[in-house]
């Protein structure tokens, strides 16, 4: 049986000239053949690729055979039953024939992502949709969409089998676990085949819409609405001088702006006044980054680990204190210098960036990031629960509480203190412990990289909670991030003083 498929695809591309590929075995699916066609298909190709086209006869052959032996009998015979059973190949033959593939196959398909920012371990809701653009009824289409290799499906899934009428649209919907990075999709694998199964051809349509699966920038994320008190934009010290908020007057000298200069002083008593402004400076605060090898463990395969989602949210963390025109430390707690690509200081094994704010230091902040997002993704193999995890819940080491003091007495010391880690110890408590005892504001971002699948992580979760209780009774704001809010949001909290 022959059989005529011309397929399409909605685009604004315009169309090549036709190739003719002959029939391909159903073994080589992924080449296309652009050789001269059989005389039992004819395949022309338009914007949507063919990959291969096969055909199946059924054995009509024996079934027409059948049905003339029949005849022939019953006619010989006289034998009205014969004629009669010669109706059932004749039937199935009409069947094969009428189910062959339509001669024209056109379809659009456009993906979409929900939402607008994703951070790492957000979820992404994605919808393949697909359209019978064409005149012909599509009895079986069969549609897989190129999800990127590195992302897990969550719920739903990417596959999807339908009948389309002409008009008609299926949707096809799926969730994957958003990771640090820029991850592209490859184009859907779609199969055609007639009703009885006998034809079937493959082809290669490029969607409309979205066509990766993107990161936002951590400068990007939502910046908090508003500020606690201790934290409005800048601070005020007890010198006069350029600012805003009056603070006294002095006697006119020379050289003094003609603005601040008192003209209503001047207009009653004849004197020159110079007005004095409470002067400002930059509130600082100290950014601690946990990215030890203990950090980098997931809840399942697919998801970013603790360190991954650490490294995005202290980088947005650092963006948005530069952006309100803080002064920003960064500390970073289990990066070696050796693969930062910049000049760093190291005190006990742990890096210490200053004056992240300066040209300078944002440049050495900038390669210190990229090093420590590098490190996130080399997973260690154990999970949480083991005895190593147990003797750590003792308490921090005096090591750690020594190496904490050094680094911290390095900074300002009206700074805020923002521990980001996924706490499989209690060493990253020591910032915000000695932040307290120094009387100084401490912020605690915690990922939650723990989960309920396996025995371990199970162990891993249930030690994590123990120390958040002990941090929560020396930090100012304690934020257990376990993925049910966007990410952005809980830095925007730790940035914010807790406040949403």
């Amino acid at each position: 049986m022959s059989s005529d498929v011309s397929s399409t695809a909605a685009s604004e591309t315009p169309p090549r000239e036709p190739n003719t590929p002959a029939e391909d075995t159903p073994d080589q699916p992924d080449v296309t053949d652009t050789s001269t066609p059989s005389s039992d298909a004819d395949v022309s190709v338009s914007p949507a690729t063919l990959q291969w086209h096969e055909h199946h006869d059924g054995g009509w052959g024996v079934w027409l055979v059948a049905i003339l032996g029949l005849l022939a009998l019953g006619l010989v015979y006289a034998e009205p039953l014969l004629l009669a059973a010669a109706v059932v190949p004749t039937a199935y033959i009409a069947y094969g024939a009428v189910s062959s593939l339509p001669n024209e196959v056109s379809l659009a398909v456009e993906r979409s992502l929900a939402g607008g920012s994703i951070a790492p371990g957000e979820s992404v809701d994605i919808t393949l949709r697909v359209t019978n653009v064409g005149d012909a009824v599509i009895p079986d289409l069969r549609i897989v969409d190129g999800v990127p290799a590195e992302l897990v499906v969550t719920e739903g899934s990417p596959r999807g089998a339908v009948a389309l009428r002409p008009g008609s649209t299926t949707e096809i919907e799926y969730t994957v676990i958003a990771r640090r990075g820029e991850f592209a999709f490859t184009d859907p694998q779609v199969t055609v085949r007639s009703l009885a199964g006998t034809d079937r051809a493959a082809l290669s349509v490029e969607p409309e819409g979205e066509t990766t699966v993107e990161c936002t920038r951590p400068g990007a994320l939502p910046t908090p609405a508003r500020s606690t008190p201790r934290r409005v934009g800048q601070t005020t010290s007890n010198q006069g001088g350029e600012g805003l908020e009056f603070h006294s007057t002095r006697e006119y000298r020379t050289g003094d702006a003609r603005s601040r200069v008192n003209w209503r002083q001047y207009a009653k008593s004849g004197s020159l006044v110079t007005t004095e402004f409470r002067r400002e400076r930059a509130a600082s605060a100290v950014v601690v980054l946990d990215v030890r090898e203990a950090t980098r463990r997931s809840a399942m395969p697919g998801r970013p680990t603790g360190a991954e989602t650490s490294a995005y949210a202290a980088e947005a963390v650092v963006e948005q204190y530069l952006a309100a025109g803080h002064d920003v430390d960064l500390v970073v707690m289990g990066l070696s210098r050796r693969r930062v690509d910049a000049p760093v200081e190291a005190i006990d094994g742990i890096l210490l960036v200053t004056d992240v704010n300066t040209d300078a230091g944002y440049y050495r902040a900038r390669a210190t990031f990229e090093a420590a997002a590098a490190v996130a993704t080399e997973r260690s193999p154990k999970q949480g629960g083991s005895r190593d995890g147990l003797r750590h819940d003792s308490g921090a080491s005096e090591r750690s509480e020594q190496t904490a003091a050094r680094v911290l007495a390095r900074a300002d010391p009206n700074a805020e203190v923002v521990v980001v880690s996924s706490l499989p110890d209690y060493d990253p408590v020591t910032f915000v412990r000695r932040s307290h005892a120094m009387g100084r504001s401490g912020v605690l971002l915690s990922p939650d990289n723990t989960g309920d699948a396996t025995r371990g992580g199970r162990i891993a979760g249930v030690h994590r909670e123990l120390r958040l209780q002990n941090a929560r009774g020396v930090c100012d704001v304690a934020i257990d991030w376990g993925g049910e809010e966007p990410l952005g949001l809980a830095v925007a909290r730790a940035v914010g003083g807790g406040q949403r």
